[in-house]
């Protein structure tokens, strides 16, 4: 009797085991595609007013042809791009964001007129990087980037 015992419990520990593999390899199959669907996502159309407020600020007054978008994933990124006077990018700036250090010269990768970022946004993000191009005597073209890290 001892034996017939002993011997179910040698078939049933190893039918355990198998289970409880397959249920760790599904468990891990399905963060690995929840991982990888969260970093695809891709940049969808937002609202301004979102976009902007996300780093703690506002569309200009004057700005024209603005763009924004929204990037969720395990980070979020919001985009804006707009054209706004240029005579008025330096005092916006000044007056709106104390703590963004603008400059000129080298700004990364892209040829800008002027760029600036800071950590602190006074919005939801964690930063925020704005760049300016100034496409003739009047007008800018203004990025602004405010995302999580």
């Amino acid at each position: 009797m001892a034996e017939a015992r002993g011997g179910r419990a040698w078939r049933v520990a190893p039918t355990a085991l198998a289970v409880a593999a397959g249920c760790a390899v599904l468990s891990g199959a399905w963060l690995v595609w929840a991982v990888a669907g969260a970093l695809d996502d891709p940049a969808r159309e937002a609202p301004c007013a979102e976009a902007l407020a996300f780093g703690g600020g506002t569309l200009p007054p004057g700005a024209t042809d603005a763009r924004c978008t929204v990037q969720r994933g395990i980070d979020t990124h919001h985009r804006a791009d707009f054209r706004m006077p240029r005579a008025e990018v330096a005092d916006r700036a000044a007056r709106n964001r104390p703590d963004l250090r603008m400059r000129t010269g080298v700004c990364g990768p892209q040829s800008v007129a002027a760029c600036g970022s800071t950590d602190g946004t006074g919005g939801q993000a964690h930063a925020l990087d704005i760049a300016v191009t100034h496409e003739d005597a009047v007008t800018a073209r203004v990025s602004v980037e405010a995302f999580t890290v």
